[in-house]
């Protein structure tokens, strides 16, 4: 009997060369969609013509900065068509302004300094006319100066974070003790009500996010974006998680230090923290 010439492979090295293959097979297509983009754009994309009829203007109003005696607008080009500003009119009166660019591109943004002397506490309507003929509307609810963001600002900040982030934490921590000593029950309902109120807060803040992302600039993907960070978000922090936990796994086998298990309680708190903060 002849002695085959193939060597098997072992079952570890066979798993990863699967999984390599199906993150190959899953990344083809966009590869092909990549490359696809890159000719159509490198040819100059044939069979589009030249659009005709007037033009689609659509400027959208990205932030507001009040200064004494000055309003400034940073406008950004939502539209397929170049956008000028022509007249700005504040509470149903024209004023001066000025800009950085005679005209705004397709996704620029520019910056549109108002001299007016605004009253603090005030509501104004800002209205701006394009060169087209279109207009854009603006309110201000409560005209209020823009802090400067100065060191004093950044330890505002700071301060803020230590009341919101550190002393509520430390104060929780007093409960430690009462919580090992309640039934299993009590536990429970009271992890059930932490869960709820997490929900609660992921919910309130996906509503307001929608509508934030609703009032901006549409072409970067508006309500579409928030949806698709929430998603980005899962799949990162269940990569994390699956790598914790295999770290973890790792050091009880090797009989490692406690220092890997307060190593990753930080690093969970931490991405807590942070996307809170956001």
């Amino acid at each position: 009997m002849g002695v085959g010439s193939g060597v098997e492979q072992p079952p570890a090295q066979a798993g990863k060369r699967s999984r390599l293959q199906v993150w190959l097979l899953g990344l083809l297509p966009l590869a092909l969609i990549a490359v696809a983009v890159a000719v159509f754009a490198a040819v100059g994309a044939p069979g589009l013509g030249q659009r005709v009829g007037p033009p689609v203007e659509e400027l959208v109003v990205e932030r507001t900065v009040l200064r004494p005696g000055q309003i400034e607008l940073t406008v950004r080009n939502d539209g397929p068509d170049p956008v000028q500003v022509a007249q700005v009119a504040v509470n149903d009166a024209y004023v001066d302004f000025r800009s950085e660019q005679r005209q705004v591109s397709r996704l620029q943004s520019d910056q549109l300094i108002i001299d007016y002397p605004w009253v603090e506490g005030e509501a104004y309507e800002i209205i701006l006319l394009t060169s087209a003929g279109g207009t854009v509307d603006h309110e201000i609810p409560v005209a209020v100066e823009t802090s400067a963001t100065d060191g004093s600002f950044y330890g505002l900040m700071a301060l803020i974070g230590t009341y919101v982030g550190i002393i509520p934490v430390a104060v929780g921590m007093f409960w430690l003790p009462w919580l090992r000593r309640l039934r299993r029950q009590w536990t429970r309902f009271a992890m059930a009500l932490t869960i709820g109120l997490l929900v609660f807060l992921a919910v309130d803040a996906g509503l307001e996010g929608i509508e934030v992302a609703g009032e901006g600039s549409q072409v970067f993907g508006g309500a579409a974006l928030v949806v698709l960070g929430v998603i980005l978000a899962y799949l990162a922090l269940t990569a994390i998680d699956a790598g914790m936990r295999a770290w973890q796994k790792r050091a009880r086998t090797g009989g490692e230090s406690g220092f890997h298990l307060a190593l990753l309680v930080s690093i969970g708190i931490g991405l807590h923290n942070l996307g809170e903060g956001l």
